[in-house]
């Protein structure tokens, strides 16, 4: 195989891109020890990504081998197909408590079948026939009908796995309104992140090939797969936590639990919903357990001593919020107080956020905006 060493820009791209992904993949591979699962599989993206980036080198190297490169080509396509489905059991593993991949999922493998059937399909398996198909896609020409409609074949199947994993982590997000009081952004915005730089290019690869038949002659998937491999390593440098997965208080032990709870087949009775929203509200006003940055409703719940099912049907059907809602409501009326009061002057507007329970300083912006139509600065001020 013809694989000198080239010196340009995209060259020096693709192997900063393939070291990095060489030297993170069994870092972060061993860094998994009590929560392994997450771990791997983002280890398992990277050895993908570098062999796509190693393929790009040979690629884009002066006079490449056709024959070498169409076959290294098409393991790369195989390997690629299974970016989506990791990505799906990437957030399964991030939300979900003590998962792990049971018989049943390996039937998210059927979609490596696809290159086979692609083989047959097209008529690959014949090498003259195989040989003059590629050599066509690699000079520009557009390729035939049935490669085309097997592209998009392979883009439903990339969209339907990113779907349900996209799917997955907004029931999620919404999940944590009804149980949590605070917001977890920093893994939102992380998978959301993954989900973005991993999707941009197969899609690129993929239309590519069916709308201009030129798809190993374009870098751009490979400048991707570099930048986010970059993105990583600093991550991994300076927020190593981000990798374990969201809190294990906020995890839920099956996805079923992320749908929202029906009342309608609920036990209270009038009577016993207005005993427990009044116990709520004085607890509220006594205790103040919003002031706890990381209050579930579970907790709340023991602090009750009611059932969490029955405490969040109070707060749906009494109060018209979710939980979220709710202890945010009563954590800015405290930030008002403090906002006001001469003994917190000279508090910053981060130190009056975490005295009245909010995590952080965003969180406490949004939430403030929201139920007061001002920021905490324009409050004051008016004020």
């Amino acid at each position: 195989m013809k694989a000198a060493v080239i010196y340009s820009w995209p060259a020096l791209i693709f192997w900063i891109g393939l070291y990095q992904c060489v030297l993170l993949a069994p870092v972060i591979w061993l860094k998994g020890k009590d929560k392994p699962l997450p771990y791997r599989l983002l280890a398992i993206f990277l050895l993908i990504m570098g062999f796509r980036l190693l393929v790009s080198i040979v690629q884009f190297g002066p006079e490449p081998d056709l024959k070498q490169l169409f076959r290294l080509i098409d393991f790369s396509g195989l390997l690629i197909i299974l970016y989506s489905p990791l990505y799906y059991f990437y957030i399964k593993s991030f939300i979900q408590r003590n998962f792990h991949f049971q018989r049943k999922h390996l039937l998210h493998l059927l979609p490596l079948l696809v290159p086979v059937f692609i083989r047959i399909f097209v008529g690959l398996t014949n090498p003259e026939e195989g040989e003059r198909l590629r050599l066509a896609f690699h000079l520009g020409t557009p390729p035939p009908l049935e490669v085309r409609i097997v592209g998009v074949l392979i883009l439903m199947i990339y969209a339907s796995y990113f779907f349900a994993g996209f799917r997955l982590l907004l029931r999620f997000r919404k999940f944590l309104k009804r149980t949590a009081s605070f917001e977890d952004t920093l893994h939102f915005r992380w998978l959301v992140f993954m989900a973005i730089v991993l999707l941009m290019p197969v899609l690129s690869m993929i239309l590519t090939a069916i709308f201009i038949g030129r798809p190993i002659n374009i870098p751009y998937p490979s400048y991707g797969i570099s930048l986010m491999v970059s993105i990583v390593a600093v991550i991994v440098m300076v927020r190593p936590e981000i990798f374990k997965g969201v809190p294990e208080k906020l995890k839920v032990e099956k996805e079923e639990e992320l749908e929202p709870k029906r009342y309608e087949s609920s036990p209270l009775s009038s009577p016993q919903k207005e005993i427990f929203h009044q116990k709520l509200l004085r607890h509220i006003a006594s205790q103040k357990p919003y002031l706890d940055q990381e209050l579930t409703i579970s907790q709340l719940a023991d602090q009750l001593d009611i059932n969490s099912k029955y405490l969040s049907q109070i707060i749906n059907e009494k109060l018209d919020q979710n939980f979220m809602d709710f202890i945010n409501s009563h954590r800015i009326e405290r930030a008002k107080e403090l906002l006001l009061s001469p003994a917190f002057e000279y508090y910053t507007i981060q130190a009056i956020a975490e005295e009245a329970g909010f995590k952080s300083k965003s969180a406490f912006y949004n939430a403030f905006k929201k139920f007061t139509g001002k920021t905490p600065v324009e409050f004051k001020r008016m004020s």
